[in-house]
C-alpha cells in the first residue's frame, strides 16, 4: 500500500551520532498533515535525481517550529544524493518481509564466509534498492549496496527467515 508524495520538504542535518541509520525526524506539525504517526515507514524521494530510499519515523525534540522540514542523517543524505538544505518529497509505505536479499560490494568486492553475521547487524532495518550500507564488521569497515530483494515491491525489512546473499 502506498500514498500519494508529500513534496518540498527541506532536508536538515540530523545528528548521525544519535541518529540510528534508516531513522527519520518530521517535525509533529508535519506528521500530523500528513496523517503519519512515530514507526511509520516513508519513502523519501530526491525528485531531482529520482533516486529513492525509505525511512522509519522516530520521535523529534526539535525544537525549530518552522514548516517543511525533513531531518535525515548522512547514511539517508548519502543514498539519496542529497545535500542539506535541498528538497525532497516522502509518502507513506508499508514494506514488505523480505524472502531474499541480495547484497553486493559498493567499493570493492565482497566475500563473506558467514552471512549470519551480517544478517545479526541488520534486523530493523528497511531497504530499498540501490541503499548503501556502511558499518564495523571484525574490525573492518565494509560497505555494501542493496542488489536486489524478493518479493519484488518498493521495500522490505529482513525476518528472521530471510535469507541473506552476498554477491560482487
Amino acid at each position: 500500500m502506498s500514498y500519494g508524495y508529500k513534496k518540498n520538504l527541506i532536508v536538515k542535518d540530523s545528528v548521525s551520532n544519535t541518529t540510528p541509520y534508516g531513522m527519520v525526524h518530521l517535525e509533529p506539525k508535519e506528521m500530523l498533515q500528513l496523517k503519519l504517526k512515530i514507526a511509520d515507514i516513508i519513502e523519501i524521494k530526491n525528485e531531482k535525481n529520482g533516486r529513492i530510499t525509505v525511512g522509519k519515523l522516530m520521535s523529534s525534540n526539535n525544537t525549530d517550529i518552522k514548516k517543511g522540514f525533513i531531518y535525515l542523517n548522512w547514511f539517508l543524505r548519502r543514498n539519496l544524493l542529497v545535500n542539506v538544505g535541498e528538497s525532497v518529497a516522502i509518502r507513506k509505505l508499508v514494506p514488505k518481509d523480505a524472502e531474499e536479499i541480495e547484497f553486493m560490494g559498493f567499493d570493492k568486492p565482497i566475500r563473506m564466509k558467514n552471512v549470519e553475521n551480517l544478517k545479526s547487524k541488520l534486523p530493523t532495518m528497511i531497504f530499498t534498492i540501490g541503499d548503501i550500507l556502511s558499518f564495523n564488521l571484525k574490525g573492518r569497515l565494509i560497505l555494501i549496496a542493496v542488489k536486489h530483494f524478493t518479493p519484488v515491491c518498493s521495500a522490505v525489512m529482513i525476518k528472521g527467515s530471510t535469507r541473506i546473499i552476498c554477491k560482487n
